[in-house]
């Protein structure tokens, strides 16, 4: 419930050389979703979105949950991409579905 505070802690891990890259940048993933501001936010969950990314379903569906009232067809967007992604989990895939159900209607 405290973003601040889940903000500053994944940030820190995130700058924490003793952990392991991957675990560094799914905190830095993190602490881009904690971020209340809405321009500061999407313009660092673009770097997390792209293909290349190995955070790009997760950050896709981050970028979904927000989108979802203030712009839903950018949202169904974020949401297809993860439905398109090989690499997505299941349990994702059924998240963003069910989301995209509740969008479309």
């Amino acid at each position: 419930g405290d973003f601040i505070q889940a903000g500053i802690v994944y940030a820190q891990l995130a700058g924490n050389k003793t952990i392991p890259e991957n675990y560094r940048d799914l905190a830095a993933l993190y602490n881009t979703m904690m971020l209340q501001d809405d321009v500061a936010f999407l313009q660092r969950i673009t770097t997390w979105t792209a293909p290349s990314s190995p955070y790009s379903a997760i950050a896709q569906f981050a970028l979904a949950d927000r989108l979802a009232l203030s712009d839903p067809v950018r949202a169904i967007t974020a949401l297809d991409a993860i439905l398109d992604n090989a690499e997505a989990s299941s349990s994702l895939k059924q998240q963003a579905a069910a989301l995209k159900d509740v969008l479309i209607r």
